[in-house]
């Protein structure tokens, strides 16, 4: 898994290139071990330290946040609860295929997120002690109390945040040893039917996920499945249909169920025909309708089955955007009843829009764009604005997940739609989301950034702490980055200090030995401050 994709689902540890000043205090500290300087001409290195520790903290939040979340989207999709999940439990038993997928992927996701959340933590710990350390040394201090030390006071911070994630790890790691036993006995008595569809992927085999242990009370249900899966593989709208209406038939609580899992397989497996004789057919006639509820399921469906292998889907069934033109047709149908499903959000403060900027859906947010043309400012304002439980707006998740078609349809579409008095309150937000571009390195979504922030002109009063764009293209040495900087509105940051250590980016650039970024800084008309400059 890529750990620089998301700051906000994934956790980019930025502390390593910028975000925590833990690189530039240390060596301040150092440099001021070796001088003589009294110490009234010397920073303040318990305040830079203290400030550095309140940032640890931030950070150590929003890993335990980031756990809370996934745990429930895993429970979400598949009514898994790994707050009171124990092994030996089995509750996934009558879960459809799709719903065991999106289960296992989920799963394994969010343990390889923990795992790696852990390490960088155990760094920051250890940063933070041996910042301490040198700031005992130079300012001659004496733990007589180590409880007030700030290194003790943030592991006591962090000790609890240790307990849940080891916690939840072990569950998981409980869960993926289940699933795998599971898995090996509902292939069968050997492994042939994993060696004969995952590993070959050939001709036309289509690799399936094992099903559960068939027992005698779920034999039949799960041989329902297999024929709803096939057919729908198959793109058989006919034999979907009768499938399910048989359901209806026997139970009308069965045939809501086994009509929910049609639909996911029909916009998993990319099946149109399907999807229509579905919507159009046996919904109305069952009062199954459209909401906010399914509406972003489907949409997590195709958002997993995108991200599929190549080998995955069969010669004879390409990979267009069928399942985008479905879900876009069912957004265009909703009608009066588009404001409510559109701005409804689900246990994770979701609506679809951040759903489809998540996975990169570029049709699905043109259709929610189209759709919402007609709707008042105050509605257009929440579409563009709203929050999820992590704080985060759908343009954001979309240049957070690299998605730069994506950002540009939401982007553009704000522009177009919103009004000047609202813009001119979301550009700071665009200038931050420019910094992230740039540390995400995307050609595209830096261009976007920067294109769109050009349209304002109060840049001087937005308040950067952690550096501007400008900085952060600086210190990371991107010389291309800096040179579509300095023909934008963020050239206005050429003398300007970061708050962090007070260094200009021209500071920044010779520290770092970035000569190129310096000669460009240079040739801009930046002047160089000697006595701040340090090799």
């Amino acid at each position: 898994m890529d750990y620089s994709r998301n700051f906000y689902r994934v956790q980019v540890p930025e502390w390593e290139s910028y975000y925590m000043p833990y690189r530039q205090l240390e060596k301040q500290l150092t440099e001021a071990l070796w001088a003589n300087a009294p110490p009234s001409a010397l920073p303040d290195f318990l305040a830079n330290l203290e400030r550095a520790i309140k940032v640890h903290d931030r950070w150590c939040r929003r890993q335990e946040e980031h756990i809370r979340l996934r745990v429930a989207e895993i429970k979400y999709h598949s009514g898994l609860d790994l707050d009171t999940w124990e092994p030996g439990m089995a509750p996934w038993r009558n879960l459809s295929q799709i719903q065991l997928e999106l289960m296992c992927a989920s799963v394994d996701e969010l343990e390889g997120a923990a795992m790696k959340m852990r390490y960088y933590q155990v760094k920051n710990t250890a940063a933070i002690a041996h910042l301490h350390d040198l700031v005992r040394q130079r300012a001659g201090l004496h733990a007589s109390n180590a409880n007030d030390t700030p290194e003790q006071q943030s592991d006591h911070t962090t000790e609890q945040f240790f307990g849940k994630l080891a916690d939840v790890k072990d569950r998981l790691n409980a869960l993926i040893t289940c699933l795998c036993e599971e898995s090996r006995a509902g292939a069968g008595q050997s492994n042939e039917h994993l060696e004969t569809n995952v590993d070959s992927g050939e001709g036309g085999q289509r690799p399936r996920s094992p099903l559960p242990e068939a027992t005698e009370a779920t034999e039949s249900l799960l041989r329902d499945y297999q024929r709803l899966e096939n057919a729908t593989w198959m793109d058989d709208a006919s034999t979907v249909v009768s499938l399910v209406t048989e359901k209806f038939d026997r139970c009308q609580l069965d045939g809501e169920d086994f009509l929910k899992s049609a639909v996911d397989f029909a916009i998993y497996l990319h099946a149109p025909y399907t999807a229509s004789a579905l919507f159009e057919e046996v919904a109305p006639r069952h009062g199954f309708s459209i909401d906010e509820h399914l509406l972003n399921r489907l949409i997590t469906v195709l958002g997993y089955s995108n991200e599929r292998p190549p080998w995955y889907i069969a010669a004879e069934l390409p990979r267009p955007k069928l399942g985008e033109s479905i879900i876009s047709i069912l957004i265009g149908n909703l009608g009066p009843n588009a404001v409510d499903v559109l701005l409804s959000k689900d246990g994770s403060g979701r609506s679809p829009l951040h759903y489809a900027a998540i996975y990169g859906l570029e049709l699905v947010c043109t259709s929610i764009v189209k759709a919402a043309e007609s709707w008042d400012k105050g509605s257009v304002y929440e579409l563009y604005m709203a929050s999820d439980n992590q704080g985060v707006w759908p343009l954001e998740y979309a240049v957070a997940h690299r998605h730069p078609d994506a950002a540009s349809i939401i982007a553009y579409s704000m522009m177009e739609k919103m009004s000047p008095e609202d813009l001119n309150e979301v550009y700071p937000m665009f200038g931050s989301l420019a910094r992230l571009a740039i540390l995400l390195e995307n050609d595209r979504l830096v261009s976007l950034m920067v294109a769109i922030c050009n349209n304002y002109r109060g840049w001087s009063e937005v308040p950067y702490p952690e550096g501007s764009p400008l900085h952060i293209a600086v210190r990371g040495g991107k010389t291309a980055y800096v040179t579509i900087l300095l023909n934008s509105v963020f050239s206005q940051f050429l003398h300007t200090p970061e708050p962090v250590d007070g260094l200009t980016p021209m500071n920044i650039a010779v520290s770092g030995k970035h000569l190129e970024v310096a000669y460009l800084l240079y040739e801009a008309g930046v002047t160089i401050d000697l006595s701040r400059l340090t090799f």
